[in-house]
C-alpha cells in the first residue's frame, strides 16, 4: 500500500473510530453511483459491473480495539473501437464521513493534483482496472465545468503515459469529485490520446445517477 493510500485509509478509519467512541458509528457504506443503461449504450459503452468494496480494519486507540468497516461502490464502463483502442470509466462512491460537522472524506474538497493521485491509488487498490496501475508522468491540461448530480463540477483532464508491452503510450485521464448526499462521488476515465473521447466522457459523467440518502 502506498503512502497516499495509507493516509486515505487512516483518515477514514480514525474518523469512524472517533464517532464510534461516542456511540454513533462503527461502519459506513456508500450508495452506488451508476449511469443509466440507455445513456451509456447510446454512446457505445458497456457496463462491466457495479461492485461493493468493503474494507474492514481492526483499530486500537487507548487500549481499545474496534473493527471498522468502510464500504465503497465501484461501477465500471468501457468502450473498445474497431482498431482495439479502449476507453474506461470508473465511478466510485465513498462514505462522506463527518466529524464535528466537517467532511474528512479523502476525496472531498482537495486540489485537483492531489485528487487525481488519490483516485488513481484508490482505483488500483480496489482492483478496478489494470490501466490505472502504471499511469505516470501526469500533467494537467485543462478543466471543464459540467453539471454532475445537479452540481456544477470541474472535470479536470491530465495527459500521461502507460507502459504497454515495454512501450510508453500517451493517455488522457479525466477526473472529478462531487459531494452528494452522504457520499462523495468520484469519476475517473482513461483512454489513449489518439482516441477522441473527451466530449463523450463529459456526456457520460453528466448522466451519473446516485441516490442521495441523508443521515
Amino acid at each position: 500500500m502506498s503512502s497516499r493510500q495509507t493516509v486515505t485509509v487512516v483518515t477514514l478509519v480514525l474518523a469512524i473510530l472517533l464517532a464510534g467512541c461516542t456511540g454513533t458509528l462503527l461502519s459506513a457504506e456508500a450508495t452506488p453511483a451508476t449511469i443509466p443503461t440507455a445513456a451509456h449504450e447510446s454512446l457505445s459503452y458497456v457496463h462491466g459491473n457495479t461492485t461493493a468494496v468493503p474494507l474492514t480494519y481492526s483499530v486500537g486507540v487507548a487500549g481499545v480495539s474496534r473493527n471498522v468497516t468502510v464500504t465503497s461502490w465501484v461501477s465500471g464502463y468501457s468502450r473498445t473501437t474497431a482498431d482495439n483502442q479502449t476507453a474506461a470509466l470508473l465511478i466510485v462512491s465513498t462514505p462522506n464521513v463527518e466529524v464535528a460537522g466537517e467532511s474528512i472524506n479523502p476525496f472531498g474538497r482537495m486540489a485537483d493534483g492531489v485528487l487525481v493521485d488519490r483516485v488513481v491509488d484508490a482505483a488500483s487498490s480496489f482492483g478496478a482496472t489494470d490501466r490505472l496501475d502504471n499511469v505516470s508522468n501526469l500533467r494537467r491540461l485543462a478543466a471543464s465545468e459540467r453539471t454532475v448530480l445537479d452540481t456544477p463540477t470541474n472535470v479536470t483532464t491530465y495527459a500521461g503515459s502507460i507502459d504497454v508491452d515495454g512501450t510508453q503510450t500517451g493517455v488522457l485521464v479525466h477526473v472529478l469529485a462531487v459531494e452528494h448526499g452522504d457520499d462523495v462521488v468520484v469519476a475517473i476515465a482513461v483512454h489513449p490520446e489518439s482516441m477522441d473521447e473527451t466530449e463523450t466522457i463529459h456526456r457520460l459523467v453528466e448522466r451519473i445517477e446516485h441516490e442521495a440518502s441523508e443521515a
